[in-house]
């Protein structure tokens, strides 16, 4: 005969199993499947975005389309570049809190749906932006750093969304054909003290990004921890970095305010950098050097 003690176990043990029977475990939808970068864009003003049409034409961009007075595309290859210096935009809003920067990004993904599904059941901030007139409805979420990404269908590839949204230039497929840039090989984020775990976890969790080892590189000024961040098949790539130094913080705040530097920064919360490859590196291990 069993003892009390035994009898008294086993009646815990069955009531444990029918609180975990009733209890509705926490089932997100898949993780996206990313197959690269469909867009970059930029928040500017009328100065700042002269500044970066400069810039990019120097690196061999060329304007492809217009989609109002204030929003151009910048195209070389797969790289599709958008200037958004439209008052009325969310990009002024972006431009105004953090000064000109990357205000959404678009990645290409086999299920737009699922993925922003999957965002929104962990808790991420929906964005449904105004539909103008030939315009197509992109699922979108923010950011940790409120900037946008945007679910790209997969199977519009590199140039179909422009052609709905964008008036193409005619002579847009002679440009590309001279091209010497083809890809975003990866986007570098500069990030505040006690913020690379909340981007990690964005990028692994909603993304389904993978980490790479985090490191400590030497700086002049002071310790750099970076994290290389890729997707399944490394066709997106991002590089966390930030700076141990209190010295170079106040540096970083001093450029931000410099217009000069207002290219190459944006204000404290977070600088981006975006590095480009032809389409024979497309293949090679992330970069590890900070940015």
């Amino acid at each position: 005969m069993p003892s009390c003690g035994a009898i008294s176990i086993k009646q815990d043990a069955n009531e444990h199993t029918r609180v975990l029977e009733r209890i509705e475990l926490f089932d997100p939808p898949a993780v996206p499947s990313l197959s690269g970068f469909s867009f970059l864009e930029f928040a500017v003003d009328e100065d700042s975005g002269r500044a970066l049409r400069a810039l990019l034409e120097h690196l061999g961009f060329r304007l492809a389309a217009k989609h109002r007075s204030k929003v151009l595309l910048y195209r070389q290859g797969d790289v599709n570049l958008i200037l958004n210096a439209d008052p009325d935009s969310v990009a002024r809003k972006h431009f105004v809190d953090r000064g000109p920067s990357i205000c959404a990004m678009g990645l290409l993904t086999d299920d737009p749906v699922r993925a922003l599904n999957r965002a929104t059941a962990l808790q991420c901030v929906r964005f449904d932006s105004p539909i103008g007139p030939r315009e197509l409805q992109i699922p979108a979420i923010r950011a940790p750093d409120g900037s946008l990404v945007y679910f790209v269908p997969a199977n519009l590839g590199s140039k179909g969304l422009f052609e709905i949204d964008f008036d193409l230039r005619a002579n847009d497929e002679q440009a590309n054909a001279d091209a010497r840039v083809q890809s975003i090989d990866h986007i570098a984020f500069g990030l505040p003290e006690g913020e690379l775990d909340t981007w990690v976890l964005f990028r692994r969790a909603v993304l389904g990004m993978k980490p790479g080892d985090s490191l400590e590189l030497s700086d002049p000024y002071g310790l750099i921890r970076s994290c290389g961040i890729a997707s399944q098949d490394g066709s997106v790539r991002v590089v966390l970095n930030v700076s141990l130094s209190q010295r170079m913080r106040h540096m970083g705040i001093l450029y931000d305010r410099s217009p000069a530097a207002s290219i190459s920064t944006s204000t404290p919360p977070a600088s981006q950098i975006v590095s480009f490859s032809r389409s024979c590196s497309a293949s090679a291990p992330m970069t590890r050097t900070a940015h």
